[in-house]
């Protein structure tokens, strides 16, 4: 995980330099304005991608899975197939749950304009204060999905409940941080006084509901690891749509509820999804080798053969 992590600040640090030096023109190059940050972006991308394939390709060791990557391009069809079948689903919560997140800041926007401004500064505010507990989930991912690969069943269902727990404790402090920084973030970005007032309350509302987001979190990758991947759509996306959609919509559009109270119904649906996550962890065998399958159709291959 060390090597993708300065691959990450090798691409933010380019990012940051070449948007400063081909926005504005620094050390006698032009000034290009929204093209340069683009141009910025994209060179910072093909560096993180370079210090990769580099790194792999030096390192076949370690990432073995990169030995004759580029031999042939040929893709078995089975493993297209089982691809698919993990890949696409998840693709298709991603891009409904990020739909769903869009029309509930529509239902938003129906409280005007200085709503839409001050929801853009919380969620900025808090992508930057909830990296901690989004981590956790990578962590579960990566460490979990291990255990599970050596078949150590009982150590991958303990690891993911310490580390569920421990999501938690960071959305806690995290959450605690946030709410009482409140007064103070929004002013990073001028707002007016009732801008300013929004912003505050909703960061008080993500704070307190950081730690339930955080066990949801931890939750869906723990599912998603276990292979559990209709679950983890129904988990996500499907309650999404279900639920916090059709709520934030109807309070909205058919009642005179302020803007306070809209975002902290929606958003403390969060807890209803935490109790979800609970139960379905409780009753649900997601810890299971995803490997073993594909063992087993190679060693049947073989013994045709």
């Amino acid at each position: 995980v060390l090597v993708p992590m300065y691959a990450s600040i090798a691409a933010v640090l380019t990012n940051c330099i070449g948007n400063a030096i081909l926005i504005f023109g620094f050390l006698g190059a032009p000034a290009l304005g929204v093209a340069g940050a683009a141009i910025a972006t994209v060179i910072s991308r093909f560096l993180e991608l370079a210090i990769l394939a580099i790194y792999a390709h030096l390192h076949d060791e370690k990432c073995y899975y990169a030995n004759k990557c580029f031999q042939s391009f040929k893709i078995p069809m089975d493993l297209v197939r089982s691809i698919m079948v993990k890949g696409v689903p998840i693709m298709v919560n991603e891009f409904f749950w990020s739909l769903a997140i869009t029309m509930r800041s529509q239902s938003y926007s129906t409280r005007g304009l200085d709503a839409v401004a001050a929801q853009t500064i919380a969620i900025t505010v808090f992508s930057v204060m909830n990296v901690v507990y989004i981590a956790v989930g990578s962590a579960i991912a990566i460490i979990v999905g291990n255990q599970l690969g050596a078949n150590e069943i009982e150590e991958a269902e303990d690891t993911a409940r310490k580390m569920r727990a421990f999501g938690v404790a960071v959305g806690v402090v995290m959450g605690g941080l946030t709410a009482a920084l409140s007064p103070v973030l929004p002013l990073l970005f001028s707002p007016s006084d009732s801008v300013f007032e929004i912003a505050t309350f909703m960061l008080i509302i993500l704070g307190v509901s950081m730690p339930f987001q955080a066990y949801c979190h931890a939750a869906y990758f723990t599912l998603r690891t276990g292979g559990k991947v209709m679950i983890t759509v129904l988990f996500d996306a499907a309650w999404m749509w279900a639920v916090v959609v059709p709520l934030s919509l109807c309070l909205a559009n058919f009642t005179p509820m302020s803007i306070y109270w809209l975002y902290t119904l929606t958003i403390m649906t969060e807890v209803l999804k935490c109790s979800l996550g609970v139960v379905l962890l409780s009753k649900v065998k997601w810890a299971r080798r995803l490997v073993a399958d594909a063992e087993e159709e190679v060693e049947v291959g073989t013994k045709h053969a």
